[in-house]
C-alpha cells in the first residue's frame, strides 16, 4: 500500500513535455487568431461595384473620379463636394429604388434608403474597406469595395 502511495506521489499530473505541447498550442492558436481575425491591411477603396442580378451596372472609380454606368437603371446626382447620390430602380416601370451614397472623399459607401419588402438590411450597411458590402436581397442589388489589384482592365479592340 505505501509504495503505491509513493508511485502516486511521483506520478505528476503534468509532466514536462505536456506543458512544453499545450504551450505551443497556446501559441498557434493566438498567432492563428491574429491572422484570421485582424484586418489583412489597410488598403483604400480603390473603386465600388454594383451588380444587378449578377451583371455589372455601375462602377466609380475613386482615384480617377470616373463613373461608368451600364445600364438604364442608374440614375445619380452631385451633392456637395465628392458626394455621389446613385439611384438604382430596379427594372423601368417599377416602384423598387435604393440610394447608394459615395462619399468620395473619405471613400466611404453607404446604402441611405431602399424601399425592400423585407427589413431594409441593406440600409444599415457601411463600405469603409476592400471587401466590404451591402446586399439589397429582395431588389437583387450587390454593392462592393474592390481593391487596385480586382478593378477591371479596360477591353480595346
Amino acid at each position: 500500500m505505501a509504495s503505491r502511495i509513493t508511485q502516486e506521489k511521483e506520478n505528476k499530473f503534468f509532466k514536462k513535455w505536456d506543458i512544453l505541447i499545450y504551450a505551443i498550442l497556446i501559441v498557434l492558436i493566438g498567432v492563428l487568431f491574429l491572422v484570421i481575425l485582424l484586418p489583412k491591411s489597410n488598403q483604400e477603396i480603390e473603386a465600388i461595384s454594383m451588380e444587378y442580378d449578377g451583371k455589372e451596372i455601375f462602377l466609380y472609380k475613386f482615384n480617377e473620379e470616373s463613373m461608368q454606368i451600364n445600364s438604364d437603371y442608374i440614375s445619380y446626382s452631385v451633392e456637395g463636394d465628392k458626394v455621389y447620390v446613385v439611384k438604382f430602380k430596379e427594372g423601368i416601370g417599377s416602384d423598387d429604388f435604393n440610394i447608394i451614397r459615395i462619399d468620395a472623399n473619405n471613400r466611404v459607401v453607404t446604402c441611405d434608403d431602399a424601399n425592400c419588402s423585407i427589413s431594409k438590411d441593406c440600409t444599415h450597411m457601411k463600405i469603409t474597406k476592400p471587401g466590404d458590402t451591402i446586399i439589397c436581397i429582395p431588389h437583387k442589388l450587390f454593392v462592393r469595395a474592390i481593391s487596385k489589384s480586382e478593378i477591371p482592365d479596360p477591353v480595346i479592340g
